[in-house]
């Protein structure tokens, strides 16, 4: 948890906005952090196949 002290009118514009807008992004970044990893990674079919060496 944080504190906020607004000094002035323009303060207290941007906090308002900031307040409104700051829940739905602390949702989002994370979740769109894990999508990026996520896709990135191999399938795991392709990581096995990796893994192991295929014997002749």
């Amino acid at each position: 948890m944080s504190a906020v002290r607004l000094h002035n009118t323009r303060g207290r514009l941007y906090f308002a906005l900031v307040r409104h807008v700051h829940p739905f992004m602390a949702r989002l970044m994370p979740r769109r952090a894990h999508r990026r990893i996520a896709f990135a990674a191999l399938p795991s079919g392709e990581r096995n196949a990796r893994a192991v060496p295929e014997h002749t």
